[in-house]
């Protein structure tokens, strides 16, 4: 029996000379991948409908006996996130959304709170204002809703009061949060991040959505903390995102070369 349901096309892949694979996050079913028949070769099928985090209307037929779990009957466009083209920085950054919801959920587990907040997340960062701050607030609320949210109001070590020493705090990316002077002894690698800066996350990770549109990242603060969300993701996923990694190729100070 085929399903209805909402879902967000999270990626795709060439299958065979006219085939897709795609893959969604659905709020029926959770993520699932689908075969989507002749998607290349009839173009006036999914005239732009079959776009990467475009929300959708989907049907799904199962598919026995096969490792792709469904085959895509229709998919009705509810709405275009095609306006992120005009933004590289925003595009990344929903992009980066759906990389994490693609590589750290399972499959064919429904979660209608994290698909809420996958497809909020996205339409957050596509706003004129405030971007950067929606997306850390959506990064981290992903990764708390899968298990993931790094320590960021104790010591991840040992669990005491995190102080700041010359204005700076520690994060340890193994132990997943930051760490206290102590523990930051035992540590080998460390990233070092501003005081300001941690307090803005464990704000923006803690808040509202109302409240979270009244925290502001500081410029000097934004490569930091994509840096720290890469590296967290790559360590404890085991795997990079590689739009987190190239947000942080495009968040990068550039230097002019000489005319």
């Amino acid at each position: 029996m085929s399903v209805r349901t909402r879902a967000v096309l999270l990626n795709s892949a060439a299958l065979r000379e006219s085939d897709l694979l795609a893959v969604f996050y659905t709020l029926k079913l959770g993520k699932v991948r689908a075969l989507v028949k002749g998607a290349k070769r009839s173009r006036k099928r999914f005239l732009g409908i079959m776009l990467h985090l475009n929300e959708l209307e989907i049907e799904l037929a199962p598919l026995r006996g096969r490792e792709i779990e469904f085959r895509l009957e229709n998919a009705d466009l509810v709405r275009s996130r095609l306006s992120l083209a005009l933004n590289l920085e925003k595009l990344a950054c929903a992009f980066a959304l759906a990389e994490l919801v693609e590589k750290a959920s399972p499959e064919m587990e429904s979660d209608p709170e994290l698909f809420r907040l996958l497809n909020d997340g996205i339409d957050a960062v596509s706003t004129p204002k405030s971007h950067r701050e929606a997306f850390c607030q959506f990064q981290l609320d992903i990764l708390n809703r899968l298990g993931y949210l790094p320590a960021l109001d104790r010591c991840a070590g040992c669990g005491g009061r995190l102080e700041a020493k010359l204005g700076s705090l520690c994060f340890s990316v193994p132990r997943g949060g930051f760490v206290c002077q102590r523990c930051a002894m035992r540590e080998k690698s460390l990233l070092q991040l501003s005081a300001g800066l941690a307090r803005s996350l464990s704000s923006i990770s803690r808040a509202g959505k109302s409240l979270a549109d009244r925290i502001r990242l500081a410029e000097k603060d934004w490569l930091p903390v994509v840096n720290l969300l890469f590296s967290f993701t790559a360590w404890h996923l085991e795997k990079p995102l590689s739009s987190l990694g190239f947000l942080a190729d495009i968040s990068s100070p550039r230097t002019c070369a000489p005319s």
